[in-house]
C-alpha cells in the first residue's frame, strides 16, 4: 500500500513583519475602541520605544494605517504623532449592503453563543473589582457621549464581562468578534438609544452580582437579540435612503 501524503495537509508558514504586527495591534485598539477617533499617538520616539519596534518599522506601519483610512500622520510637533480618524463606510452599493447584513447577521448569532456562556460563567466567578468595573461601564454608557465613545463603553462593559467569566477562549472570541463588527456598523445609519442602552446592561450587571447565571444568560440574550432587531431596521432605513 502506497503511504499517504499527510504533509498536503499542511500549509506554507507565513510570519508576519514586524510592522505588520504595529498595524495588527493599533488596528485592534481603534476597532475596541481604545484609540478613539481624535485622539493623538504618541511621538515616534516615544511610540516606537512603546512597542518595542526601530523607527523604520513604526513609520511603515503608520503609512499602512494612514492608507486604510484610521490615522492621519502630520508633521513632528510638540502635538504628539498621527492622528486617529474616523473612518468612511466601506462596500457601498446594493451588494455592499447585503454583505455587509450577512456579515453582522453571522457575528451576531456568534455573540449571542459566546457571550451568553460567558455570562453564566461570570455570574458564578465574578469579584468584586468585576462588578465594580461593569458598573464603571454602566455609568459611561450613561453619559453624553458620541457615537465611538459610546461603542468604546459598550465594548468596556461586553469585555469586562468576558473577563468576569474567567475563560481566555471565551474572552478572545468576543473580543475578535466586537473588532469585526466595527467598520461595517460604521455604515449603517444608528442612533444612540441610551436609555433602554444602560437599563439593558444593568440588567445584566445585576443578575451577574445576584450570582444567577440563567438570569444572567437570558439578559444577555435578550440584549443582543434587541440590539439585532435594531440592525435590520437601520438596513432597512438605508436601504430605501439608496
Amino acid at each position: 500500500m502506497a503511504p499517504v501524503d499527510r504533509a498536503r495537509a499542511l500549509q506554507t508558514v507565513s510570519v508576519p513583519s514586524a510592522a505588520d504586527v504595529v498595524v495588527a495591534q493599533l488596528t485592534r485598539a481603534i476597532e475596541l475602541g481604545r484609540l478613539l477617533p481624535g485622539d493623538r499617538l504618541p511621538a515616534e520616539r516615544e511610540l516606537a520605544m512603546q512597542l518595542g519596534v526601530s523607527r523604520v518599522t513604526l513609520r511603515a506601519a503608520l503609512h499602512g494605517l494612514q492608507e486604510a483610512g484610521l490615522l492621519e500622520r502630520s508633521g513632528q510637533g510638540s502635538g504628539g504623532g498621527a492622528l486617529v480618524i474616523a473612518t468612511e463606510p466601506a462596500g457601498a452599493g446594493d451588494g455592499g449592503q447585503r454583505a455587509r447584513r450577512d456579515e453582522l447577521e453571522e457575528l451576531y448569532e456568534f455573540r449571542v453563543a459566546c457571550e451568553s456562556a460567558a455570562a453564566e460563567l461570570a455570574a458564578e466567578r465574578r469579584t468584586d473589582a468585576d462588578l465594580a468595573r461593569l458598573g464603571r461601564a454602566i455609568d459611561d454608557l450613561g453619559g453624553r457621549l458620541t457615537a465611538a465613545r459610546f461603542r468604546a463603553a459598550d465594548n468596556d462593559f461586553h469585555l469586562a464581562l468576558a473577563g468576569a467569566a474567567r475563560n481566555g477562549r471565551l474572552r478572545e472570541a468576543i473580543e475578535d468578534a466586537r473588532a469585526a463588527m466595527f467598520r461595517p456598523l460604521d455604515a449603517l445609519p444608528f442612533e444612540l438609544a441610551v436609555p433602554r442602552a444602560v437599563e439593558d446592561h444593568r440588567r445584566i450587571r445585576d443578575a451577574v452580582a445576584a450570582g444567577d447565571p440563567a438570569a444572567a444568560r437570558k439578559a444577555v440574550v435578550e440584549h443582543l437579540r434587541e440590539a439585532q432587531r435594531e440592525l435590520l431596521v437601520a438596513f432597512a432605513i438605508a436601504d430605501r435612503s439608496h
